[in-house]
């Protein structure tokens, strides 16, 4: 199976989320990449953990866009591994346009930052969605 959509993804990494709580990927397609390789090195990191790790695995309940930034939570003890892969990713969401992929910035939607929607955009899709530079 080739893997293209968020729903692909959710299919082929399912042991990896909760499924109790788990919804569905909620953010644009620009991260596409980076939710993927997240998914796929948890994988790896499984695929070569003791059989006691891999009984006991953290489980995804969220992946989001949130205040511009990917947002990814998840239930279950972490280790520093499984905690630094994560929050490696939710970083790497600060510099890629979530709709493209391209590099971006942290864009809002108004002129009053405390009160703006904000967006991690390339520089196209900031004029095109008409969103501010943050400074």
């Amino acid at each position: 199976m080739e893997i293209e959509t968020y729903s692909d993804l959710e299919k082929s990494y399912s042991k990896y989320f909760d499924s109790k709580t788990f919804k569905k990927i909620n953010c644009g397609s620009g991260w596409f990449n980076i939710i993927s390789n997240l998914l796929y090195t948890i994988e790896l990191y499984y695929e070569h953990e003791e059989e006691e790790v891999r009984n006991n695995k953290c489980l995804i309940t969220k992946i989001e866009e949130k205040f511009g930034c990917l947002n990814i939570e998840f239930t279950g003890d972490s280790d520093r591994i499984y905690n630094n892969l994560i929050q490696y990713t939710m970083i790497m969401s600060r510099k890629i346009c979530e709709y493209c992929g391209k590099d971006g910035n942290l864009y809002c939607s108004t002129k009053s930052l405390h009160w703006s929607d904000k967006k991690t955009l390339c520089i196209p899709h900031a004029v095109k969605m008409k969103y501010y530079s943050i400074k």
